[in-house]
């Protein structure tokens, strides 16, 4: 399966940036440990999607003359991942999109599940 990893994940669950930087500000002042995949694990998140809830699975996009395009992240076959595709196709690209799957760790829920 595909992974990426976003932040934004805990922001579907109510975490700003701002709330998660001062738990771990305060957790720092306090001597214990302080690490976002701490941070994570205290309210029960996911740590597999770290909370997102899915992974990029593929993209798609139209070429040059229109045409419209697929392709799978990380499959069998496919020789290389979204940044080397972005920096061939990208300069050509329009309507460029990431399509998801659910991950599987948790159901896309983004929170362990026991």
């Amino acid at each position: 399966m595909p992974t990426f990893a976003s932040r934004s994940g805990t922001q579907r669950h109510g975490y700003s940036h701002d709330r998660i930087r001062q738990w771990r500000t305060d957790r720092r002042n306090a001597g214990l440990p302080w690490s976002y995949e701490g941070f994570l694990q205290e309210p029960g998140f996911c740590m597999h999607c770290r909370a997102a809830g899915t992974f990029i699975a593929g993209i798609c996009w139209s070429d040059v003359r229109g045409a419209s395009k697929y392709m799978e992240i990380e499959s069998p076959g496919v020789p290389m991942g979204i940044a080397e595709l972005l920096e061939r196709e990208g300069p050509r690209a329009s309507d460029w999109e990431n399509t998801y799957l659910a991950c599987a760790a948790c159901a896309g829920t983004g929170r362990a599940i026991p």
